[in-house]
């Protein structure tokens, strides 16, 4: 074998133009294979760094009646699976959240996870230093204490060992450091710190994760039936909050990357097709390399050489160019890794590291090495075939184009537009349905805003009038700021994070418990939605006269108005809902509607509520301004620091930018699936090409024959064209049928398009076809020019 590999390094450093193109061809197939294995196997193959993952489960609400796959869990629920449930032998519960923070320097705000005391424990994770969080740091009147995460020990700490004992103001309240984690562990997964949190049974709404972990020897199913028996014995035994609700269990690491899954499985299969096609012009080239080599294997046939041994030189030199195509591959994905990072959250890339590691080197070999086992033998097994006087006899007159080898080399290249114009048409169906995304109106004009958040700690602002007040008084003077042409606070900001909520109409039949409708909450100043640029339609907007001694007021979207109350004015109508307590408001304004979840969900009912009516402790501040961010931030710490110098500024963003972050997955998926589906087809037109140029070399004499005869050089080159262009429709036809049977994967990626798209698979066979006639032109043309005389000399 050594000796094999010595000869086929020496042949192919005889061909390097050959050698060179088919190393080119290989590596950036197994480029891109490579990086996309090193997401999925860091996002989707590598275990969490917990002991025991595999056991570990998210328990999540659910309701009969409303497209959620998963909710958040109501406190009370959470006591009680605690209590009840047999098939864990742990459950904690955590939301994330945000803490103000002094003590570090400058005021900061950090996202934080309040989390049960049980959750380090039923994760199965231990601080690196320190201790995790106990049940008495979560009881009344306990002393505050916080782990910190590892990045925010080295950001603000310097990696301090000492830092343990030291005390932080969390929001408004002294908080003992007492541990620092590993820096494999953020869960939730932007948690920089994590402070104990005591569920209240009585507390309302729903807002808390659950995690828990397997008993051992309980199955998934079976702790997903049991949970299922507690679901609707709450139902039953608490109508009015469970009635409609159930439970699933679900893996955590299939939950954690749920989003990440299909666009990698997607990214997986395109770059896999390109790997074929490269698979298929290498064979090509084999192949036409050992057919101009034909003479040289008779010889060594006659002189000796058994079929095996003409077989391993040939597939010796494959193997060669494998493993030379994954060592440029390596070097190719180490780009394109950090470009399809892009498809994976941010928050996610600390609890999957990605990159390159031995798994993944050795990948890159082994698809090296099965990419030759895929292109080689094509090649190999007719350098072997014994056919030495045949080819001794053709070799003299340079024809070794038998009948049967051209039909293997067309079939490659049909094989090669039929991927390409799968892949193609999977890339039209996510770049059409982009657009359609791209144009959805968000329902407010972002052009000019920029927002920012402010979050009051309840140990400093306990009442509600202050809250009320304070965020008033914040607005009012960042009004008067030269600069700024309308701004007001929102309780999330747009397309983000959100509050909803069941609601009934108290001038209606009161629907079935578990049965009433939901509406998206937010709770805003005066100013807000002027600076949103949200219309108002009919009726008032809020005015700094709603507060607290007025009778609360609502204002409702479009979509809610029309839905509602068809045919009538929804001014003066009254709705309730739950919020912490009972409350019900007059609809005073109907404003347009706005997407203020994402722009592939549909706004669904809002109410607005007036933030001096129903005060909340964060606002997201939008600012309607002439500024640049730095101008506009330092006015805007300025003005807070003036009414509470303790209190940090956080998320600063341009809601431009807010905005086409929402689109940058599905933009980044789409641009990239349609790179690789042009370079599928490049490919297939270079392989197209090599099997016409090279026919039409070893068809010479008869393209002379058929010149002297009076044929002209047009129909010479109809032929030409018409051999192409039958590859090309056949290998077209079998794409089509692919991509009709396969785009239904595609689903759950397309907005607003169905998957046998007519325009994608017209658009799609419409290129490959143009590529294709471009590439045979040239061979066509050289048969077309073929000089009679000359040809039929060397004949």
């Amino acid at each position: 074998m050594l000796q094999d590999l010595r000869d086929a390094f020496r042949a192919l450093r005889r061909r390097p133009a050959f050698a060179l193109i088919a190393i080119a061809t290989l590596g950036l197939g197994i480029g891109a294979t490579t990086s996309v294995f090193s997401v999925a196997q860091g996002a989707l193959l590598r275990p969490l760094p917990l002991r025991a993952p595999e056991r570990l489960v998210l328990v999540w609400e659910t309701h009969r009646d409303r497209k959620q796959a998963r909710n958040v869990v109501n406190p009370a629920n959470y006591l009680a699976w605690r209590e009840r449930s047999r098939s864990f032998e742990a459950l904690a519960a955590f939301t994330p959240f945000v803490a103000n923070v002094t003590g570090l320097g400058d005021p900061v705000r950090l996202d934080v996870g309040y989390v049960t005391p049980s959750f380090f424990d039923t994760l199965g994770v231990a601080p690196a230093s320190g201790r995790a969080l106990q049940e008495a740091d979560a009881q009344e009147g306990a002393a505050g204490a916080v782990v910190l995460g590892h990045a925010l020990w080295q950001r603000y700490f310097g990696g301090d060992p000492g830092v343990l004992g030291r005390v932080l103001t969390v929001n408004g309240r002294p908080t003992t450091i007492v541990g620092v984690m590993r820096p494999d562990f953020r869960v939730p997964p932007r948690a920089e710190a994590w402070l104990p949190y005591r569920p209240d049974p009585a507390a309302r709404g729903r807002f808390l994760a659950v995690a828990a972990r397997l008993r051992d020897g309980v199955t998934l199913a079976e702790a997903r039936a049991e949970m299922d028996t507690i679901a609707a014995g709450l139902a039953a035994e608490v109508p009015e909050r469970d009635a409609g609700w159930g439970v699933d269990v679900k893996p955590l690491h299939a939950d954690l990357v749920r989003d990440v899954k299909p666009a990698v499985l997607v990214l997986g299969g395109a770059v896999l097709l390109v790997l074929l096609i490269a698979c298929g012009n290498v064979a090509n080239l084999l192949l036409a390399s050992a057919l101009a080599r034909e003479r040289e294997m008779a010889i060594r046939q006659s002189l000796g050489a058994s079929r095996l041994r003409l077989f391993r030189q040939v597939a010796a030199e494959s193997l060669l160019l494998g493993l030379a195509g994954a060592a440029t591959g390596v070097l190719v994905s180490t780009w394109m890794t950090k470009a399809l990072l892009t498809v994976v959250p941010p928050e996610l890339l600390a609890l999957f590291p990605i990159g390159l590691d031995g798994r993944v080197l050795a990948f890159a070999a082994g698809m090296g090495v099965i990419s030759a086992l895929v292109f080689g033998p094509v090649a190999a097994l007719h350098a072997a075939r014994p056919a030495p006087v045949a080819s001794l006899r053709e070799g003299s007159r340079g024809s070794g184009w038998r009948p049967e080898r051209r039909r293997v080399s067309r079939l490659l290249a049909g094989a090669e537009v039929a991927l390409s114009v799968l892949l193609l048409v999977g890339a039209s169906l996510l770049l059409r349905s982009f657009a359609r995304l791209a144009e959805v109106d968000p329902g407010f004009a972002a052009a000019g805003v920029q927002t920012f958040e402010v979050s009051l700690p309840r140990a400093s602002y306990p009442e509600e009038a202050r809250r009320a007040r304070f965020f008033l008084e914040a607005e009012a003077r960042l009004a008067r700021v030269a600069g700024i042409e309308a701004v007001g606070a929102m309780s999330w900001r747009p397309l983000g994070l959100g509050s909803s909520t069941s609601f009934t109409l108290p001038d209606r039949p009161a629907p079935a418990q578990g049965a009433e409708p939901v509406a998206d909450v937010r709770i805003v100043t005066p100013g807000a939605l002027p600076a949103l640029g949200v219309r108002l339609l009919r009726g008032r907007g809020f005015t700094t006269e709603d507060d607290a001694t007025r009778p609360t007021v609502i204002l409702v979207n479009e979509g809610m108005a029309r839905a509602y109350w068809p045919g009538q004015d929804a001014i003066g109508k009254r709705v309730h809902m739950e919020w912490g307590s009972p409350r019900q408001a007059e609809v005073v304004g109907v404003v347009s509607d706005v997407h203020l979840v994402a722009l592939e969900t549909a706004p669904r009912a809002t109410l607005y509520w007036a933030q001096a009516q129903l005060p909340n402790d964060f606002m997201t501040f939008l600012a309607r301004t002439r500024l640049e961010q730095p101008a506009l931030l330092a006015a805007a710490r300025r003005e807070i620091a003036a009414l509470d110098p303790s209190l940090p500024l956080a998320r600063p963003a341009r809601l431009e930018e807010v905005v086409s972050e929402t689109l940058d997955r599905r933009r980044f998926l789409s641009l990239l699936a349609a790179s690789f589906g042009v370079a599928a087809a490049l490919l297939a037109a270079l392989g197209l090409y090599g099997v016409l140029a090279y026919s039409v070399r070893q068809r010479v004499p008869e393209m002379g024959v058929r010149l002297a005869l009076g044929a002209l050089p047009t129909q010479v080159m109809r032929l030409v064209m018409r051999d192409a262009l039958l590859i090309v429709a056949g290998g077209a036809l079998a794409g089509l049928a692919a991509a009709a049977f396969s785009a239904r994967l595609l689903e759950s990626l397309l907005f607003q398009l169905s998957s046998r798209d007519p325009l994608a698979f017209a658009g799609a066979a419409a290129l490959v076809v143009a590529v294709g006639a471009l590439a045979a032109a040239l061979p066509a043309r050289r048969a077309s020019r073929v000089d009679p005389a000359v040809a039929l000399r060397a004949e």
